[in-house]
């Protein structure tokens, strides 16, 4: 089934719209993991740049969403369920073994592997201008977040 819209010369389908919508849901996984770490964060600086990271991420979801939202004028989702898993086992691990900040990088850099694979793929696909602009310039913000977070967790 193909989705049309007004704005857009060409037509979005529901394969498209399906990987629009896993990007969202993996980025709100990356957002809540950076903010979940900008929480627990032993040492201020890298609270805020974690927090810093969770409000631009909220930022490129929200740009993600709105050509979503016009085809399928669906409603905001909060992530995945295997994401708040994931928080709450760094939490549980924080818990009983101590928070360390270079852990928190290390989540931190899975989370934003994980987007940067489906960006990869989503890439592969035929986009409408519009669409394939945002994504490639989220890639790029995707990849360099992702190297910060290991050079970050090597350090730390």
């Amino acid at each position: 089934m193909e989705h049309t819209n007004e704005d857009q010369e060409r037509v979005i389908s529901g394969q498209q719209c399906q990987t629009l919508e896993n990007l969202v849901t993996r980025s709100r996984d990356a957002s809540s993991a950076y903010r979940y770490a900008s929480a627990i964060a032993l040492n201020p600086q890298h609270r805020e740049l974690l927090l810093a990271l969770a409000k631009r991420r909220s930022e490129l979801v929200d740009a993600l969403w709105k050509p979503l939202k016009r085809e399928r004028g669906a409603a905001s989702n909060n992530g995945s369920t295997l994401g708040a898993l994931r928080r709450g086992r760094r939490w549980l691990v924080s818990l009983l073994d101590g928070a360390h900040d270079a852990d928190l990088f290390r989540d931190c850099a899975t989370a934003e592997a994980r987007v940067l694979r489906l960006y990869t793929r989503a890439l592969r696909r035929n986009w409408p201008n519009e669409i394939r602009s945002v994504l490639e310039e989220q890639a790029g913000e995707v990849k360099s977040n992702y190297e910060q977070m290991r050079q970050m967790r090597a350090t730390n």
